[in-house]
């Protein structure tokens, strides 16, 4: 059977930059709509197969170099394991886009994969837990940056990482849900700040930001957690309104840290 999603939200972020320092830490609102079409197949009495295109668009209100317009597939293998309701579920899906920015140098090819098994408890508690790899490929404006008599890497925006992820889901009334998750990534971030000896003995590359004028991206090895709060109301028949808070905290190489809020209120369909 045919498959449709369609979001359109606000999302305010208190920190855009992932900075450490205060005169590095920007805030900014952004306009996000998303469609992905696909199709799902059962392939056992057990089994089901979906594949997907996504299509997605951001637009920020201060600074436009973020913009951005995103396409790519994704495709999903579910498994029920054992009988009735309480079965374990696991779940395997993988995901591949293009995304073009307004700021070309943020220009990237990014992937997804993972796996997730989740049980419901009853008919009102579901718990989940997962493992995640991503990874960003930067494709232009890679030459080298030179300062205080060092060069660095250009490539800021690559970037790779492992994800280990908890969920909660808890059914309060026959209309609402309300979500809890916890995520822990070890792999690469990239920062824009002022330029500090640290940040630049720290980093993998390093380069001037054109969207954040006098400041500079870095990329270097983090530890990030973060914790999400999510509320869904259902409106119509297939459309809810969600609600989402994530706050996450990094500590990063050389002893630089970054903490940040981030909302979203989303309209979603799904047929």
């Amino acid at each position: 059977y045919w498959t449709l999603d369609a979001d359109v939200g606000e999302r305010y972020s208190d920190n855009v930059t992932y900075a450490s320092s205060s005169a590095g830490k920007k805030g900014d609102s952004a306009t996000l709509e998303s469609v992905s079409v696909g199709a799902r197949y059962v392939v056992g009495e057990y089994t089901g197969v979906g594949i997907a295109a996504n299509f997605k668009n951001g637009s920020n209100a201060k600074y436009g170099g973020l913009n951005v317009i995103s396409s790519g597939l994704s495709l999903s293998v579910s498994q029920k394991l054992g009988l009735g309701p309480e079965a374990v579920r696991l779940a395997v899906y993988g995901s591949g886009s293009h995304e073009a920015y307004v700021d070309t140098s943020r220009d990237s090819t990014s992937y997804k994969t993972g796996v997730s098994v989740s049980r419901w408890f009853g008919e009102t508690v579901k718990a989940g837990i997962g493992y995640e790899y991503d990874k960003r490929e930067q494709l232009y404006d890679k030459e080298s940056f030179c300062i205080y008599g060092t060069c660095f890497n250009g490539d800021v925006y690559n970037a790779a990482g492992n994800s280990g992820i908890l969920n909660l889901d808890f059914i309060v009334t026959e209309k609402d849900m309300l979500g809890l998750s916890y995520r822990h990534r070890q792999g690469d971030v990239t920062s824009t700040d002022v330029v500090t000896p640290g940040a630049v003995g720290a980093s993998k590359a390093y380069a001037p930001d054109r969207t954040f004028g006098g400041l500079y991206a870095y990329r270097l090895g983090a530890q990030t957690n973060s914790l999400s709060v999510a509320w869904s109301r259902e409106l119509l028949r297939k459309t809810s309104l969600n609600l989402n808070y994530t706050y996450y905290n990094a500590g990063a190489d050389g002893g630089l840290n970054y903490n940040g809020n981030i909302f979203n209120l989303v309209l979603s369909y799904s047929m």
